[in-house]
This record gives C-alpha cells, sequence and structure tokens, in this order.
C-alpha cells in the first residue's frame, strides 16, 4: 500500500510539473485563422498567439485560452471575453516563467476593451498598462498583480474583482463600481477613483497616496493601514470603515479641511 502511494504522489508530482508547461506548445491555427475572418472562437487555444493590433471588435472570445497571447494595441472593444483565460493557473496558483523558464505572461498593452465582457476572466500578472477598459464588466475577475499603469476603467463593473498587488500608478477610475473588490496592498498612486464605489471592499495596505477619491464611497471597507498621503478625500463616505493604522498626511479630509 505504501509503495502504491508513493507511486501515486510521484505520478502527480510530474504531472503537476511537467505536464502543463512546455515550450512547444503553441495556438491552433486552424483556430486563429477562424478568429480572425469570423470573430467568433468560443473556447478556442490561442496560446502565444500573435494578435497585435488585431481588429478583434464584438468578438466570441468567452473561455478561450489566451495565455501568453499577445494582444498589444488589439481592438477588442464590445467583445466577449468572459471566463477568458490570460493567465496560466496551476493548482488554483498563477505561475510566471515555471517548468522551463518560458515567458507565458501575455500582454493587452494599450489595447481596446471599451465595453467588453470579462468576468471571471483570469488576468493575474498581465500588463494592461495604457488600456481602455470603459464600462468593461470585471466582476470577479482575477487580475492580481496586473500591471493597470495609467489604464481607463471609467464606469467599469469591478465588483468582487481580485486585484490585491495590482500596480495602478495614474489610473483612471471615475465611477467605477468596485464594490466588495479584494485590493489588498493594490497601488493605486495619482489615480483618479473620483465617485466609485468602493463599499466593502478589502483595501488593507493599499496605497492611495496623491490619488482622487472625491465623492467615493468607501462605507464598510478595510482600510487597515492604508496610505492617504496628499490624497483628495473631499465628500468621501466612510461610514463603518476601518481605519486602523490608516494615514492621512497633508490628506484632505471629507470635510475639505486638511489633515497634517
Amino acid at each position: 500500500m505504501k509503495l502504491m502511494f508513493w507511486l501515486a504522489t510521484a505520478l502527480l508530482i510530474a504531472c503537476t510539473t511537467g505536464c502543463t508547461c512546455t515550450t512547444d506548445h503553441r495556438y491552433n491555427e486552424e483556430q486563429l485563422q477562424r478568429l480572425l475572418t469570423t470573430k467568433k472562437c468560443q473556447g478556442c487555444d490561442l496560446w502565444r498567439a500573435n494578435l497585435f493590433e488585431a481588429n478583434l471588435a464584438k468578438a466570441n472570445l468567452r473561455g478561450a485560452d489566451l495565455v501568453g497571447a499577445q494582444l498589444e494595441a488589439a481592438d477588442l472593444r464590445e467583445a466577449d471575453l468572459t471566463g477568458a483565460k490570460f493567465a496560466f493557473y496551476q493548482s488554483g496558483t498563477s505561475i510566471y516563467n515555471s517548468c522551463t523558464g518560458l515567458d507565458i505572461t501575455g500582454s493587452l498593452l494599450r489595447a481596446n476593451l471599451s465595453d467588453a465582457k470579462l468576468e471571471g476572466a483570469k488576468l493575474t500578472g498581465v500588463n494592461m498598462g495604457g488600456a481602455v477598459l470603459d464600462h468593461a464588466v470585471l466582476r470577479g475577475a482575477s487580475m492580481s498583480g496586473a500591471q493597470l499603469v495609467s489604464t481607463q476603467l471609467n464606469l467599469a463593473d469591478l465588483r468582487r474583482v481580485y486585484l490585491d498587488r495590482a500596480i495602478l500608478f495614474g489610473a483612471n477610475l471615475q465611477g467605477a463600481d468596485l464594490r466588495d473588490a479584494h485590493l489588498d496592498a493594490a497601488e493605486f498612486n495619482q489615480a483618479n477613483l473620483s465617485g466609485a464605489n468602493l463599499s466593502g471592499a478589502d483595501l488593507n495596505r493599499a496605497d492611495f497616496s496623491g490619488a482622487n477619491l472625491s465623492g467615493a464611497n468607501l462605507s464598510g471597507a478595510n482600510l487597515k493601514s492604508v496610505k492617504f498621503q496628499k490624497a483628495n478625500l473631499i465628500g468621501v463616505k466612510l461610514d463603518g470603515a476601518q481605519l486602523d493604522g490608516a494615514n492621512f498626511t497633508q490628506t484632505i479630509m471629507p470635510d475639505g479641511k486638511r489633515h497634517r
């Protein structure tokens, strides 16, 4: 029995460390051509496909495998990417450069995803710097560690999204819905979150230095150890928020007065 146990364990380890991550895996050429021709490719294998500046507006990519795909400057307006995977997952954890040193982190740099559907999408660690996601639906998406520098997320639906450790320096999130979002240690330096709804969000250790949060709703949010240095909090709702250890140095408070 012990021998069988150890054999089974060895097989499991071998598979989880070597079976799912190979350098020779590429996209399905037939499916790629179908996407480019018809814009319909639900569940397609587009692993590491080159879609630079591709016109994919209103495309159906529900559940597609886009791990390592290059989508820089691609037009994905109103595209349906519900459940699409952009980051490689193994046993529930995002893996980068694993197994063989292969870089499988995709890119959506400067891509246009306005009005796109990305509910439940796996975007952990993906570079979306400068991308346009205005009005996009990202409910429950996994975006831990994502790069969102100067990204446009105005009026985006980010309810229950996972953005812990994400970098949103200079991002625009005016009127965005971030209710119950997971934003632990996220960096919002110089970001614009005016009118955003962050009620019930977990913002433990997040950094809002120099950010504009005027008129935002932070009711019931976890704001423990949050940095608000030089941030604009005019008109912000803080009812029931947890503020233990929060830093308000030179912050413009909800009543308009500057904190020392």
